[in-house]
This record gives C-alpha cells, structure tokens and sequence, in this order.
C-alpha cells in the first residue's frame, strides 16, 4: 500500500515538473520566440553616462523588432533589478543591465508576439508594471504585479492606446481617436478628460517637473499643471511653426526645466507654457527623434541611426555609432538608476 501510494506521489511530481517545464522556460526567456539568430541594430547601452556605447544582444526570430519604450522594475521578489522594454513583437527583460534581452512569455500568453506600445510602474506600488498593447485590433491596458508570471486586463478600447504615462494616483492614456483618459491608481476608475480630434502620439510628464504633456498628429501640443483637468495648447505660445515640429520632450529634474525637440532645434522652459530656443548663437542639431536630458544637464539625442551628447547645454556635441545596422533610426532614449544607465532602442 505504501508503494503505491509513493509511485502515485512520484507520477503526480514528475507531471507537476514536466508540465511546468515550459512555464519556468519562458519565464526565464529562454523559449518560444527567443529561439532564433543573432538580431543586431536593437538595443544600445552606456554604463559611463554616454561616454561610450554598447549593442546589446538579443536572439529573435523576428526579423525585425522596434523599441517603444524603457523602463526599470526594482521589487522585493527579484533577486536582480528588470531593464523592460517595450517592442513591436512584445515585452523584453535583461536582468544583467541591459547587455543581453529576452522576450517574456507570461502563463496565458497574453503578451505574446504583442505590440507593446508603453509602459509605465505604478508610482504607489513599485512591483506592479502597467502594459499598453495594440492586440487584435484593440487598444488594451495590463498590469502585472508579479513579475509577469500572470497579467491582468483592466482596459479595452476600440482605439489603439498609443501612450500612457503614470504620474500621483493617475496613470494617463492617449488613444488613436484623441481621448485623453485618467485611470485613478487608488479606486481603479476611468474618466475621460478631453479628446482633441487628432490621434495622441505621445504622453511625457516628469517625477519633479510636474506638467502633463500631450502631443497629437495634428493639433499640436498640449500642456496641463493640474492633473489633466485643463488643458492648454501650445501654438500661440511657442507659434505654430515650433508647435508643429515636437516630437519629443524631456526633463532635467534637478533644475526643474522642461525641453523639446523639433525640427528647427531644441527650446526649453521651465514652466511648460513659455519657451525659448536653446541654440541661439550656435548651430542647433536638427531632426530629432529622441531627447533625454540628466539632472547634471547632459543632452542626449537622436538622429537618424546616431547617439549624440552635449554637456554644455546643447552647444556643442559630439556622437557615437554604435549599431552594425544602418537601416533603423533611433527611437527612443531612457536614463534610469539615477542617471548612470542610458539605453537606447530603435525603429525600422
């Protein structure tokens, strides 16, 4: 009797390890679409505070992957910090600082081969990661507060959600159709708080700099100081040649200021409602498509498929090619841990 009762437990835990076999697989990066080549020009990181850069690695099957967005997972659970990167082919994790990538496969594969479009971590709860994705024709918001072993939908639109951006007790999310909507963090409750006839593209808002800025295709940009609840557009402030031309915006938390990159060269200000050109007198670096600024005032910024760097306010600056292949641009780029990681993602 005994016997039998010790091979029923034994067929029971060697079931239980070969059906969880696949799981722990995924969830160490190491299954289903990871399986693959070498896939290059993705992702570049810098340890020096853009001294020097490096391509770091990934294996795909994908041929070709774009990078949204970054950000950085520090929970009690996890025995290293999480480098998260948002793809068109779904969610991407490095737990060794960004030199190697692996895309993650939760239980349900809900995030599977997804176009992640944003995310952001719940200011409140540092362990629970919100996920905007563009799935089955639907805009749909996830979040996770176990490491993505499971997430949980909390959001479906008709419209895509191009953004989201968490700031307080709020997370914002900007849709293709134009709304602007509010997701209260404390009672998990939606309200829309305006829709401006033309798609958002993108949602910025800094941790001590505390303006909301919303970019539309085309209305221009808007700005807001109280939480969303009035909105302010920018092109009789700054003029429709300049409004028309952000891209991006970025913050220099220690001073408190607030940049913007267009096409005619990056303005500042240190209010969000009036501007001024931050290259008069020099020759302004033109065309970009991505801005990050430290709290030490070093610029970071994208053209076409090179890194560049200022540390004297946009004056000078010299630039880094890290990427083996040419046929992407820069898409995005991400300082975190306190300034001394940069990384940078791409686009085809």
């Amino acid at each position: 009797m005994d016997k039998a009762f010790s091979l029923i437990v034994i067929v029971i835990l060697v079931g239980t390890m070969l059906y969880f076999v696949p799981i722990i697989g995924q969830i160490l990066g190491v299954t289903g679409d990871n399986v693959g080549n070498e896939l290059s020009g993705v992702i570049a990181i810098s340890f020096d505070h853009g001294k020097t850069f490096h391509e770091g690695s990934m294996q795909s099957s994908y041929g070709s992957v774009d990078i949204n967005d970054f950000d950085y997972l520090q929970a009690h659970s996890l025995k290293k910090p999480l480098l998260l990167a948002a793809s068109s082919k779904g969610l991407l994790l490095s737990d060794n600082d960004g030199i190697s990538w692996n895309f993650f496969d939760d239980l349900h594969h809900e995030l599977s081969g997804v176009d992640i479009r944003d995310i952001a971590i719940n200011p409140y709860n540092k362990r629970e990661v919100l996920i905007a994705a563009h799935k089955d024709g639907n805009g749909v918001l996830y979040r996770s507060d176990n490491t993505f072993f499971t997430v949980e939908k909390i959001f479906e639109d008709e419209e895509r959600i191009n953004a989201i951006h968490a700031y307080g007790d709020g997370l914002y999310i900007g849709t293709q159709d134009g709304k602007l909507i509010r997701y209260n963090l404390s009672n998990n409750t939606f309200r829309v708080l305006g829709t401006f006839g033309s798609p958002i593209v993108s949602l910025f808002g800094g941790i001590y700099v505390e303006n909301l800025y919303i970019i539309t295709k085309d209305r221009g940009v808007f700005v807001s100081s109280d939480q969303g609840n009035s909105l302010i557009g920018l092109r009789n402030k700054i003029g429709e040649r300049f409004d028309a031309m952000i891209k991006t915006i970025a913050f220099d938390e220690g001073a408190h200021v607030s940049y913007a990159a267009t096409a005619l060269g990056i303005i500042e200000s240190v209010d969000g409602y009036n501007w001024r050109n931050i290259n008069e007198g020099a020759s302004p670096l033109l065309s970009i498509n991505a801005l990050a600024v430290s709290s030490g005032g070093v610029f970071f910024a994208g053209v076409h498929d090179k890194i560049y760097v200022s540390r004297d306010h946009g004056f000078n600056w010299e630039y880094s090619d890290p990427f083996s292949r040419k046929e992407d641009e820069l898409s995005v780029i991400k300082l975190l841990r306190n300034d001394t990681l940069v990384l940078v993602g791409t686009r085809n």
